[in-house]
């Protein structure tokens, strides 16, 4: 008997392709229609934490990572390696997707050079990836089916209907998959502690971890600057208040002279 798998769609990740849906539709349609695949009972099935693992049947196709999805420029990353634990029973099994399928894609979609670039092994796809790509990819993964007797049209893999639920056990989480998860939020969390520095100081920043502490390194040009203000700043002050003290001090001794020759003129009086 046949090993069944399930698609979970957990709650971080749904937050995510909802937010891609304003600046990335054809990214957030696409991963519509990979999850109304995932329904049907051709095999395919996915995993997600904050990102997509797509398989077919015990087979690792591909890694989705979903990244900057609440910004302007939201953008995906297609990797043949996968992220994390598989799920149990599978197998690592990307040549599938990643040799001539998809430079076919690449080839026949009409594709800005720019929107669609190779990082390594990976492709970075940017919110301009026209939906014509997905569609392609999504054509390619249907001709993995073969000859079998369900082949879903393109039309109803991009449906908005919502994906029908199934009632199952729960099932013990993975570590690694919560490792995965808090490792994403954390890079998150410090490129949006890094633009908000940006903005509120004017200058480059770059945030990091070392060891067990977070790291902020901020441009030592832009730093020394400040510096230098800062303590031009203190010598201004400084000669001021200084010259300050002179003019009182000016002042106390004009008022003292100016005391004392009246004194004498009223004594030179009495007299």
């Amino acid at each position: 008997m046949a090993r069944r798998f399930y698609t979970s769609r957990k709650r971080a990740y749904r937050a995510r392709r909802d937010a891609l849906a304003e600046h990335f539709a054809a990214a957030h349609d696409f991963l519509r229609g990979l999850e109304v695949l995932c329904e049907g009972e051709h095999g395919f099935h996915m995993g997600t934490a904050l990102h997509v693992q797509m398989y077919l049947g015990d087979r690792f196709l591909f890694h989705l990572a979903i990244r900057d999805a609440a910004t302007d420029h939201p953008w995906l990353e297609l990797s043949p390696r996968h992220h994390g634990q598989l799920k149990s029973g599978t197998r690592p099994a990307p040549n599938l997707l990643f040799r001539e399928r998809i430079h076919r894609v690449l080839e026949q979609a009409p594709v800005p050079s720019a929107s669609v670039v190779r990082r390594d092994e990976a492709y970075r796809m940017d919110h301009q990836t026209p939906l014509i790509f997905f569609r392609l990819l999504q054509a390619e993964l249907l001709d993995l089916l073969g000859s079998g007797d369900f082949r879903p049209s393109q039309q109803e893999l991009f449906a908005e209907s919502k994906p029908r639920r199934r009632r199952r056990k729960r099932r013990k989480k993975d570590p690694d998959d919560e490792l995965i998860a808090l490792a994403d939020d954390a890079e998150d969390a410090l490129g949006t502690l890094a633009r908000a520095l940006e903005a509120r100081f004017g200058r480059n920043v770059q945030v990091g971890v070392n060891a067990d502490r977070a790291v902020v390194q901020v441009d030592e040009r832009d730093e020394r600057d400040e510096r230098d203000e800062r303590d031009e700043r203190d010598e201004r002050d400084e000669r001021d208040e200084r010259d300050e003290k002179e003019a009182a001090a000016y002042f106390a001794e004009t008022l003292k002279e100016a005391v004392a020759a009246a004194l004498f003129e009223v004594a030179r009086g009495d007299d």
